[in-house]
């Protein structure tokens, strides 16, 4: 119960954070409300992320509660499954994040000519993959 609802999250300026959307009590059960959808456009986002002075940074992201498969470039045999959160470029920035290896996501990620790029967690990284520093890109 400490961990959960009492501490603070692990991000920079905890307190100053909030999430849009339509109702705050059941949040992003398969990309939105349970029974409700508080979805924004691509457009909408942009829309107010660059005309919202009020808010410092505004970040988007999609839960995801389907699996998706992992498969280590060149490496055959059966893939892995895994979960994953569309979020935008600018998410881990805005929280004040940085990666163990590699590079995270930044707001250049979010233009279509852009191949897409994925972050592991550490703990997908250590359990999945055995702390295989080779498997992470280096930053660019």
């Amino acid at each position: 119960m400490n961990a959960v609802m009492l501490q603070s999250l692990p991000v920079r300026n905890p307190s100053e954070l909030y999430r849009l959307g339509n109702d705050n009590f059941k949040c992003c059960v398969m990309s939105g409300l349970e029974g409700r959808y508080a979805l924004f456009s691509k457009a909408l986002y942009d829309q107010l992320r660059d005309n919202t002075p009020e808010f410092s940074e505004l970040t988007a992201f999609q839960a995801r509660a389907d699996a998706i498969s992992l498969r280590r470039n060149g490496v055959q045999g059966d893939s892995r499954v895994g979960h994953a959160e569309y979020v935008s470029g600018n998410y881990f920035q805005t929280f004040g994040l940085s990666p163990v290896l590699g590079r995270l996501l930044s707001p250049a990620d979010d233009t279509p000519a852009v191949p897409p790029v994925a972050v592991m967690s550490h703990r997908a990284w250590h359990d999945f993959y055995g702390s295989d520093p080779s498997i992470i890109a280096p930053p660019a």
